[in-house]
């Protein structure tokens, strides 16, 4: 659980870094990514193999919970499916920042904010009233 959490709070902190157009959030949301997969992929194939034999053997040897089973099958597979889901986001994450024109833009090379020039305000400003054909 622990890990999971930090996958998660890593892909808070890299979101911020990628909204604010940064680097660091890019290759924080690539390291995430790269680490996500086998996390999760490992944490799938453990309540596989591991955690569901062991909770079928708890519920066949206490009768008052024999009903329950159905119920844990179920957990399980919602766990796998979100597993799933989250290593096809991560492959998704991993194509799209690794792209050429991400990968420029995050690096400032085809887009330099630092010098772009939007002429706002160079206009030409009137104190006073205006008229037809001034603007």
């Amino acid at each position: 659980m622990g890990g999971g959490v930090a996958c998660f709070i890593t892909m808070l902190i890299s979101g911020i870094g990628l909204v604010s157009q940064s680097n660091w959030g890019r290759i924080l949301a690539l390291t995430n990514a790269w680490l996500m997969i086998p996390f999760f992929l490992g944490s799938g194939i453990y309540d596989i193999a591991i955690q569901a034999p062991a909770a079928s053997r708890f519920l066949q040897a206490n009768p008052m919970m024999r009903d329950m089973g159905g119920l844990m099958w179920m957990e399980i597979v919602v766990q796998i499916v979100i597993y799933i889901l989250l290593i096809v986001y991560a492959v998704i994450t991993i194509c799209m920042l690794m792209s050429g024109r991400v990968r420029d833009f995050f690096q400032h090379r085809s887009f330099d904010h630092q010098f772009y020039d939007d002429d706002w305000d160079d206009r030409p400003r009137s104190r006073g009233r205006q008229e037809w054909g001034d603007y």
